[in-house]
């Protein structure tokens, strides 16, 4: 049944109460699936909500089993004067085996439902995830005035997004399926454009999935991620970016449990590396430095070593390289065997190799040269670049944990 609402609460009075403000798709019909709902950016001179409402087949046939935008704002009628509103986004609603509709609202700075304000000034975006979706319409959409424009995300795919989030120009959208240990995150810089340009994060943030990003100020982005229903120490974390939502870097709310494998000391500049597991069978790459060294912990990197066993060597002149090796040990045969990560700047950035076989242990002579002991009693010798290269990976410090040991 379409029967959802939108109630508001006014602050400020003598008597502050919650007000049903009927909210009608269709215009003879009291309801709406509500999936989204915010204030116009104008909300102190147009006194406008804005909402996305879906519908069931229980309203008039052109409003049946449709996902709309729909303004309301104080006259008569409350809902929807304005021409050409409610706007439908997708022709996918309430009925047909629905488990749910997640949307999102993104408003410009000068959106504005004012009646003097121009059409140009009526421009939002939705995000729009139907689960399940029947005509693959999921995707996000920028409503000009009246017109639905799709952004085509995933290149004119369907796609399921968790969530979006504007700056300027700038559109985060946030996926709700993690790939491996993180969550995609796409960007475009020109977000008004038809149609937009999208690229992925070069390193998306981490988590089992619904990656929910914000615009915070100075250009810096934020993301949680998570998973519903909820499991214990799925490794959901808070995650930053500081380059415009390219790369993102764990700082904190990190849902785990850890054992710890492996530690190594750096006299200076001071420093302590240690590798972990949990688990989730997730192996990480901790850092701590400054003072007092031990109290505060971020960490740098992330691997899915098949034998859940990783450990962390340094050069020994960490003082002016600042190089340092991990190794997954004792992995049993695999395509991926003896996956060996570097760094040469404390663990911001890391290049991925993969050893002759399995590797058991691993000494490293400086910079460029490792050697690691294999499985089968050899002892294999490597310059480091000689060797194809991984995907490679760039994380930021930050202090994301305290009193860790």
């Amino acid at each position: 049944l379409t029967m959802g609402q939108v109630w508001l609460l006014k602050l400020g009075i003598a008597s502050p109460s919650w007000q049903n403000l009927g909210l009608r798709v269709d215009p003879n019909f009291v309801g709406g699936e509500v999936s989204a709902i915010a204030f116009s950016s104008a909300y102190a001179d147009d006194q406008t909500v804005v909402v996305v409402a879906s519908t069931n087949l229980d309203v008039a046939a052109a409003y049946q089993n449709g996902t709309f935008l729909c303004l309301g704002q104080p006259g008569t009628p409350f809902w929807n004067a304005r021409p050409g509103y409610p706007v439908q986004i997708a022709a996918e609603g309430d009925a047909v085996g629905l488990t749910q509709v997640v949307s999102m609202l993104a408003l410009p700075a000068n959106y504005s439902n004012a009646i003097s304000a121009p059409s140009s000034a009526r421009k939002a975006f939705v995000s729009f995830d139907r689960q399940p979706t029947l005509l693959l319409v999921d995707d996000v959409y920028r409503i000009d005035d009246t017109i639905p424009v799709r952004l085509n995300v995933a290149g004119g795919g369907n796609i399921d997004i968790s969530s979006i989030s504007l700056s300027g120009s700038k559109l985060l959208a946030g996926l709700t399926v993690n790939i491996g240990l993180y969550v995609p995150v796409y960007l475009t810089s020109n977000a008004f454009d038809s149609p937009p340009t999208w690229q992925p994060a070069t390193q998306p943030p981490s988590g089992p999935g619904n990656a929910k990003v914000s615009w915070g100020s100075g250009g810096i982005a934020y993301c949680g991620t998570g998973q519903s229903p909820t499991v214990p120490l799925d490794e959901s974390a808070f995650s930053v970016s500081i380059d415009g939502g390219d790369t993102w870097m764990q700082i904190s709310l990190i849902d785990t449990m850890l054992t710890i494998q492996d530690i190594a000391v750096a006299p200076s500049p001071a420093s302590l590396f240690m590798t972990t597991t949990s688990p989730m069978n997730i192996e990480s790459v901790w850092r701590s430095a400054g003072e007092p060294l031990g109290e505060y912990w971020g960490r740098v990197l992330v691997i899915d070593a098949s034998s859940n066993k990783v450990i962390v060597r340094l050069s020994p002149n960490y003082r002016d390289d600042y190089t340092l090796y991990v190794a997954e040990v004792d992995n049993p045969p695999n395509p991926n065997d003896g996956l060996i990560w570097v760094t040469n700047d404390r663990g911001n950035s890391w290049r991925g190799r993969h050893a002759p076989s399995e590797v058991v242990d691993m000494v490293v002579a400086d910079s460029k040269v490792v050697y690691v002991g294999l499985n089968d009693g050899t002892v294999s010798k490597s310059k480091f670049r000689s060797i194809p290269t991984l995907p490679k990976l760039t994380c930021y410090i930050w202090l994301v944990m305290k009193h860790f040991l």
